[in-house]
């Protein structure tokens, strides 16, 4: 009798049965791999996390709050325009002249995107910050030179 007549019934269904077991256990292993990547390369994709509504909310109110900045740089505009600069002192020109320049120098407010990821609307929203404290900046200059100018005027 040859060894594989020898065993049990016992024995060849245990010996079998761990080699049909061994695909499904790699199986379950790949589709456990594939899942853990595909949710990895979902979080890389959308880092800073949130949805775009939210963010396109976000980038909204802060665009709303550049209003007051632009309101206080009108009136220190008008200011400007209002001076008498005949016989005014050529240092506080100077600094006048430059004040201007940095104003005229912000160029165009960032706008939220309408469409983009949530990614791309929080890099709007950045922009919006950054020109929201160089225009509070350049109100600033402009707002000293025209009270270093003020007093020459009366």
């Amino acid at each position: 009798m040859t060894e594989a007549e020898k065993k049990t019934p016992a024995e060849s269904t245990q010996s079998n049965g761990a080699k049909s077991k061994t695909p499904l256990i790699v199986g379950a292993i790949v589709v456990v791999v594939v899942v853990i990547a595909a949710i990895a390369a979902f979080l890389m994709m959308n880092q800073g996390g949130g949805n775009a509504e939210e963010a396109l909310s976000v980038c909204e109110r802060n665009a709303a709050a550049l209003e007051v900045h632009q309101n206080s740089l009108a009136t220190v505009q008008e200011q400007a325009d209002a001076l008498d600069l005949d016989g005014a002192d050529e240092a506080a020109l100077t600094d006048l002249e430059a004040a201007q320049e940095a104003v005229d120098a912000l160029g165009e407010m960032p706008v939220c995107p309408a469409d983009g990821s949530a990614k791309d609307i929080e890099a709007a929203t950045e922009e919006i910050k950054a020109y929201a404290n160089d225009l509070r900046a350049a109100t600033n200059d402009l707002d000293v030179a025209v009270k270093a100018l003020a007093p020459a005027e009366e």
